[in-house]
């Protein structure tokens, strides 16, 4: 706005300071100038619109087909551009007023005028920023998100996953591209909509309107987005696995660990799905020999049980399902970490699950139905690992007397 406010300041002074002494000036030179000056910028605006299009159709391609949909439907540009083909006729008819009618003071015409340019400046410039920001795709990961939400909020829950399809194209791609921190923003605004998605479910409101519309896949609606979203997620992730970016799977790791929060926040049943997720994808990159993955996994879980412990209100909830899933994929990546280094101190193994444990101690869970149940498998873990070392043990002792017993020459 700042072409604006000079605008209306030299428009002021126009006004309340007029030019003193005698000054000659052409009216029909002027409002010829007017004229020229407001169609320059008519055809700037063309100008970038036409320019614009070779480079979104490159982007296009490299990123979503959807960007030149969201190009097209995006309201400011077409304001922006009406205002900017508004602009030359209100010009004519100030200049037509300055030249032929002459009905106020040719300063008032001229102040008038001074103010429209000075919009239709700040125009310019604003449809110039709008067009620049669809030629950076994180500002248009942000556009993305932004219409996500958007479709949350008006409980359109189609448009809602195009906008996740369109994200995780996005993503597919910046891997394919060596792009991680493209890749990581558009995890992690996934995660976001999932985040917003959730937290809107929660509403009275959003409630009624789900009994009321059509069920889309036949079961619950929250369900059913929520697999749509992990499959997309999975998408990111095989082709993160394909091209070995450790730092991209151990993020999706992480995110499904915050949607497992808050999938407990909403639902403690849910959980089971993210959690599932999360050993399917630590499943693959073990097969991979992504071991930081498999570590990533283990902490991740080990936040998660901590969490739900800890801020969500699980007094009256069953919470064997979850705990025995994050309990038995705990042991899978313990076992496997064992299978690649049979060396390993058996207590870093276990470590994980005595921190688990521990967190059954508080007071909060202390009367809990489940806790029992829990702990008892939890207890069965770690029993297998201490009898595991205790075997381990035993095998430097058995071979050293084996080598005892061969004859010397």
């Amino acid at each position: 706005m700042f072409c604006t406010a000079l605008s209306i300041i030299f428009s002021g002074l126009l006004i309340l300071v007029p030019p003193t002494g005698e000054v000659t000036i052409s009216l029909g030179g002027l409002s010829t100038l007017l004229i020229g000056i407001s169609t320059l910028l008519m055809f700037s605006s063309i100008l970038v619109l036409i320019m614009s299009w070779s480079p979104l159709q490159k982007i296009e391609q490299n990123l979503t087909p959807r960007l030149i949909d969201l190009f097209r439907n995006d309201k400011r540009i077409y304001y922006f551009s009406i205002w900017l083909f508004l602009f030359p006729v209100l010009t004519l008819l100030i200049s037509t007023e300055l030249y032929y009618f002459q009905y106020f003071r040719p300063v008032f015409s001229i102040a008038l005028w001074a103010i429209l340019f000075g919009v239709s400046l700040d125009v310019l410039i604003n449809l110039l920023r709008s067009v620049l920001g669809y030629l950076n795709p994180f500002a248009i990961v942000d556009d993305f998100t932004s219409q996500a939400i958007e479709s949350i909020q008006k409980e359109a829950d189609v448009d809602l996953l195009h906008w996740i399809d369109a994200l995780t194209e996005i993503g597919v791609k910046a891997v394919t591209r060596t792009l991680p921190s493209l890749a990581k923003q558009s995890i992690d605004d996934l995660h976001e909509i999932c985040h917003t998605y959730l937290e809107s479910a929660k509403s009275i409101a959003h409630h009624t309107s789900e009994e009321k519309a059509d069920d889309l896949s036949g079961t619950d609606k929250v369900s059913y987005t929520l697999f749509y979203l992990f499959q997309r997620l999975e998408l990111i992730y095989e082709k993160a696995l394909d091209q070995r970016m450790e730092p991209i799977c151990s993020n999706l790791i992480t995110t499904l660990g915050k949607i497992t929060i808050d999938s407990a926040r909403f639902d403690i049943s849910l959980t089971s799905y993210p959690i599932h997720y999360i050993g399917k994808f630590s499943g693959k990159a073990q097969d991979e020999d992504l071991d930081e993955v498999t570590e990533k996994a283990t902490c991740t879980l080990l936040e998660v049980g901590r969490i739900i412990i800890n801020e969500v209100d699980v007094r009256y909830l069953d919470i064997k399902e979850p705990f025995f899933n994050i309990i038995q994929h705990m042991e899978e990546f313990a076992k496997y970490t064992f299978s690649q280094d049979k060396s390993i101190n058996i207590s870093i193994l276990t470590q994980p699950f005595h921190e688990l444990k521990g967190f059954f101690g508080s007071d909060k869970l202390a009367t809990h139905q489940d806790t029992p149940t829990i702990i008892a498998d939890i207890n069965r873990v770690i029993n297998q690992f201490d009898q595991l070392e205790l075997v381990m043990k035993t095998i430097p002792k058995i071979q050293l007397d084996e080598d005892e017993d061969i004859p010397e020459d």
